[in-house]
């Protein structure tokens, strides 16, 4: 453990938070210790040391040492894994519809499977409930997400047109709450559910275009497609990589792809001539860096192949909630004045917070 002055400390942070992931650094004022640096190299050591501060995490490890010492021991990983399992069970519980699709047999059916793997969390079962806030760690923010979702979800189950469409829809997410593509229809949902929300939903899987959905705003439709990236263009963090970073252009291309996929000859949104179109495009993690994703949606307005495009709304996840709002300036039917207005007032945020 290393001893270095405040005064070196603040002259470069950055190159002693480096040395910090290797060794604590105590810092000292006028030669007396007056606090420590801690630095991680990776997200899970954030999140360890997290774990290891936690109040109620150190209070199951000695219940689990007293379990031990009464001869009644199970594996600590297994106990760790069954508290996070009870508490995301507990919250869906509680749900309305949320609860059908994560059923109490299906979370009988996956907890074997879960207890058993090393993956951490529920990622063994679902990949839906790995990038929410930690449900024993950040209880408060997971038990808000969970209640959006469910709000959104009851939102499009309530509509009251096409209710042959809405049941399928909401039939496939049980049929695929195991699988990776998941994802993929739950983002769909949730942006048909808030707009439904919002009260502007007046169609979907529209019978000319196929699109997702349909909007009024002010007095006229608006089409709409929800869609979301899923490939990885960044590697993933390990031990031997030790980086996550990948050409710039790779990231450009994927957001590019996915708005000329939307806009193609024959696609949803070109099949809206005289219609104004807006797509709502969730990024992946390692995926496109939001910064990037803007600048490429932005520059993809200056060329005439997506004059079909009126809008973009850009999500940083599935989730749908720290959003930011694109407006086309060329397109071949731009929206109104008004139409932009509210746009902007729902989807210009970072942080779920209106951007100033």
């Amino acid at each position: 453990m290393k001893e270095i002055a405040l005064s070196e400390v603040k002259d470069d942070l950055s190159k002693y938070l480096r040395l910090a992931e290797k060794e604590k650094i105590v810092i000292t004022r006028h030669g007396k210790p007056a606090g420590v640096l801690i630095g991680f190299e990776s997200e899970d050591e954030w999140f360890d040391y997290r774990l290891e501060h936690d109040p109620r995490f150190l209070q199951r490890v000695e219940k689990a040492r007293h379990s031990l010492r009464a001869g009644r021991g199970v594996r600590f990983e297994e106990n760790s894994k069954f508290d996070e399992f009870t508490a995301i069970r507990e919250a869906v519980g509680r749900t309305k519809l949320l609860s059908s699709i994560f059923d109490e047999a299906w979370l009988e059916e996956v907890w074997p499977k879960i207890k058993d793997s090393p993956l951490p969390g529920m990622q063994a079962a679902t990949p839906s409930f790995h990038s929410l806030p930690h449900p024993l760690l950040d209880a408060a923010r997971f038990e808000a997400v969970i209640q959006l979702f469910d709000d959104r979800l009851n939102a499009f189950k309530a509509l009251r047109f096409k209710k042959n469409v809405v049941r399928t829809k909401i039939e496939l997410l049980r049929k695929r709450r195991s699988e990776e593509d998941f994802l993929n229809h739950f983002f769909e949902i949730n942006v048909l559910g808030d707009l439904a929300l919002k009260g502007v939903l007046c169609d979907i899987e529209e019978n000319t275009t196929k699109a997702d959905g349909v909007i009024n705003l002010a007095g006229r439709k608006i089409f709409i497609e929800a869609t979301n990236t899923i490939q990885e263009v960044i590697p993933r963090f390990t031990e031997k990589t030790r980086v996550m970073a990948v050409d710039t252009d790779c990231q450009f291309e994927q957001v590019n792809k996915k708005l000329r996929k939307k806009v193609a000859e024959g696609r949803q949104l070109a099949l809206a001539p005289g219609s104004p179109t807006v797509l709502f495009l969730a990024r992946t993690y390692y995926g496109a860096d939001r910064r990037l994703a803007e600048i490429e949606v932005n520059e993809c307005f200056r060329s005439n192949e997506f004059a079909a495009l009126s809008g973009v709304v850009l999500a940083d996840s599935w989730k749908f909630q720290n959003t930011s709002w694109h407006p086309s300036g060329t397109s071949a039917t731009p929206l109104t004045k008004d139409e932009k207005r509210r746009l902007w007032a729902w989807y210009a945020k970072r942080n779920g917070k209106e951007r100033d």
